[in-house]
């Protein structure tokens, strides 16, 4: 299995984090999150057998707010 980034992901979503958590690079993966408050690094290399590769510019368009948020 392949390391990949939460951020390439079709199921990983900033706007359902806790509030602030998103500002901080992590977001909550509908999936694998055990509850809300459950999250995991949008960046941070990890195996996941679930991974679903999101649209490339979707992809894009979420690293490019985190790096303006800061985060990355």
């Amino acid at each position: 299995m392949t390391e990949r980034r939460c951020v390439d992901c079709k199921h990983f979503e900033l706007r359902a984090a806790p509030e602030g958590l998103a500002r901080c690079g992590f977001g909550y993966c509908p999936v694998r999150s055990m509850n809300r408050g459950h999250t995991f690094s949008a960046v941070r290399p990890m195996l996941c057998e679930k991974f679903v590769a999101a649209k490339p510019e979707t992809a894009a368009q979420r690293l490019a707010w985190l790096k303006k948020q800061g985060a990355v």
